[in-house]
């Protein structure tokens, strides 16, 4: 997965995966959806990000765990958070 932001065009991107897109989709307002053949989405756009994102140029990323694939203790119970920060 690779999340772009491009600030001249004020578009985030997430895209999912590298296939080929063939059919795009425009949602809700200011959201475009890229698909490949077989119907799976492959990337999000988010026009005008810097008026629907709190920091586009700042990306939380967390990934939720399970007791199975942890031993259990307060620190691995709920999320691993890591944060990354994009400085211009």
């Amino acid at each position: 997965m690779k999340i772009v932001y491009d600030p001249q065009e004020d578009v985030l991107s997430i895209l999912l995966n590298d296939a080929t897109i063939e059919k795009s989709h425009k949602g809700t307002t200011d959201t475009i959806f890229d698909y490949d053949e077989a119907g799976n989405l492959i990337k999000l756009k988010i026009l005008n990000a810097s008026k629907l994102v709190a920091n586009p140029q700042t990306i939380e990323y967390s990934i939720s765990s399970t007791q199975s694939a942890f031993k259990s203790s307060k620190e691995n119970d709920s999320y691993l958070n890591i944060y990354l920060s994009n400085y211009p």
